[in-house]
């Protein structure tokens, strides 16, 4: 079996069937204006204008109707559908202005099988097994770090990294400490470690232009 087949039999992702804001507070558009689309997210992280509407049709208000629910949770089992995935490949990021970095990326449902998560990583994309896990986790909230702070925990983290033989774990996203992680494995990490210690675990919602991400390498 090919690796192409393997992945897109193997891999599922998960599509938000029902647009349930992540906001309490009732939005009183009637109908939903073309502003709303741009600022209103369902739990699945996705804005309204980017929401998938195959199972549903957009909503004309946001304010419950008559016997409907007003605290109506989001929830994996009822408001999603698995279907084989239908985004993986490689991604070309701007390392400097004559540089590129390239990654591997697949996109995964959440509840997808660890082990087999692990195949994918070494034995597809030839990852080193780790000896340790490094996660770093924080808010998403931008917050700026003194140069002597942000140089002792660059050094700090990638040299914990490279001799312990560890993994570095984050959300993948540029902001907040994870901002901080990125700029270190670049600056200090070098190309083997980005290559193969460095995973970014990312909410499909909430990546820009994550349509362009859709194919096959």
């Amino acid at each position: 079996m090919s690796r192409k087949s393997w992945i897109e039999e193997t891999f599922f992702r998960r599509e938000c069937v029902k647009f349930i804001p992540s906001s309490r507070d009732l939005h009183r558009c009637i109908p939903v204006c073309q502003v709303c689309q741009n600022l209103i997210r369902c739990c699945c992280g996705r804005l309204m204008g980017e929401h998938s509407w195959e199972e549903s049709s957009p909503p004309i208000s946001l304010c419950p109707g008559p016997g409907q629910d007003v605290a109506e949770d989001w929830s994996i089992e009822l408001h999603t559908k698995a279907s084989p995935t239908n985004a993986y490949g490689i991604v070309d990021f701007e390392d400097t202005a004559t540089r590129v970095c390239r990654a591997k990326y697949v996109r995964v449902a959440v509840d997808s099988k660890a082990e087999v998560l692990l195949q994918l990583m070494l034995r597809e994309w030839q990852m080193e097994r780790p000896k340790l896990l490094l996660t770093i986790q924080g808010g998403s909230e931008n917050f700026t770090l003194p140069p002597k702070v942000k140089q002792a925990f660059s050094k700090g983290l990638i040299t914990a990294a490279l001799s312990t033989g560890a993994w570095i774990l984050t959300d993948g996203i540029n902001t907040g400490v994870s901002k901080y992680v990125g700029e270190a494995v670049k600056i200090f990490g070098g190309h083997d470690l980005r290559k193969r210690n460095t995973v970014g675990i990312t909410p499909w919602g909430v990546i820009d232009n994550n349509m362009e991400l859709i194919g096959r390498d």
